[in-house]
Parts: structure tokens; C-alpha cells; sequence
């Protein structure tokens, strides 16, 4: 929600691999001293991963700090990350810790629904970058009966701010005509 309001959309970071899950049994048959991880399978050209440095077969085990156990875990920790974000990955090549800084590409642009913010936003639909206003991003539909729906949200209405720093609770700023109201969603 934060990356729609400030640029119109979400600009999810990218690392440019291919990966799978790496355990114990895997990393033992290609002699590698880790116990979990995201194993590379494959380098997208040109991306940040290959800009870094990494390599096909390259166990990915942590991403500022924070340990990556398997592929899903790589996944949204990069994903949650924007476009532009400086990453600090350590890495096991050839029986060695490594490190790297990469700087995250851009993932392609898509359309988001209130279910990837909040479990209460679920049923929402928001505008696309090219019809969202300057001032916050519109909402384009709201499904009858859906948890959007049910705590206030319609269509038409547009989100000018919400709160960061509690993920169970949302406070939506939202302009509704000439007014505005507070919304809570839980």
C-alpha cells in the first residue's frame, strides 16, 4: 500500500534468479556445508544477480541479515523489498561463504488487490498506475459482501494515506467526494 501511494504502484524489488528450495539431502549431494537455503538455478541476463556477481549453483542462505531457509522464504523477502533497494546477500559458492551487495531491479508492475495488503481489504481492487490519482490511489471495485466492503471501502473512493506501523491493524485516510473519512481495518 506504502508504493502505491508514493509512486502510483508497486515497484517489487528483483533479484533476476530462478531458485529452489536447497535441505540438508541436497546440499550433501552437491558437497556444500549448508543445512537450508535457496539453491540458483538459473540468472535472468543483465539482472542485479548477475551485475553482483552470483552464479548458477550459488546458495543463497541470507539477504540483509535475515536467514533464508528455502526458495519462498528468498521470495518474499526480495519481493517485499523495492526496486532500487541496495541487498546484502551471503551466499556459499564452492564450499565458501560469500558476500555481495547487489541493487534490486524491478519487477513488472501489477494490479493489486486488497487481499495482497490486508486480509480486511480482501474483495478490493485498486487502479491501475495510469488512472491513479496524484493525490492517492483510486479504488476501482469493491465485490458485494467482501471484507472490503463490509469495513466501509467503495468504489470510487481514493486512499490518500494509511498507517505503517502496525501490519494488523490499517487506518485508511479515504477521500469520498468532497469529504474525507477515517477507516479502520482489522
Amino acid at each position: 500500500m506504502g508504493q502505491i501511494l508514493d509512486f502510483g504502484e508497486i515497484r517489487r524489488g528483483l533479484l533476476g534468479v530462478g531458485i529452489q528450495t536447497i535441505d540438508a539431502e541436497m546440499a550433501k549431494a552437491l558437497d556444500a556445508d549448508v543445512d537450508s537455503g535457496a539453491l540458483i538455478t538459473n540468472i535472468v541476463p543483465k539482472s542485479a544477480a548477475e551485475v553482483a556477481g552470483l552464479e548458477v549453483g550459488d546458495i543463497i542462505v541470507e539477504v540483509n541479515e535475515k536467514k533464508v531457509d528455502d526458495a519462498s522464504e528468498l521470495r518474499n523477502t526480495i519481493g517485499l523489498l523495492r526496486s532500487g533497494d541496495e541487498v546484502t546477500i551471503k551466499y556459499v559458492r564452492d564450499k565458501k561463504a560469500r558476500s555481495i551487495k547487489a541493487l534490486l531491479g524491478q519487477a513488472q508492475a501489477q494490479q493489486l488487490t486488497g487481499a495482497d495488503v490486508h486480509p480486511g481489504l480482501d474483495g478490493a481492487v485498486f487502479a491501475a498506475a495510469s488512472t491513479t490519482s496524484e493525490s492517492g490511489i483510486e479504488v476501482a471495485e469493491v465485490a458485494p459482501g467482501s471484507p472490503a466492503a463490509q469495513r466501509g471501502l467503495r468504489p470510487g473512493d481514493t486512499i490518500t494515506a494509511v498507517n505503517r506501523a502496525n501490519n494488523r491493524i490499517l487506518f485508511l485516510l479515504v477521500q469520498r467526494g468532497d469529504r474525507s473519512l477515517m477507516l479502520q481495518i482489522r
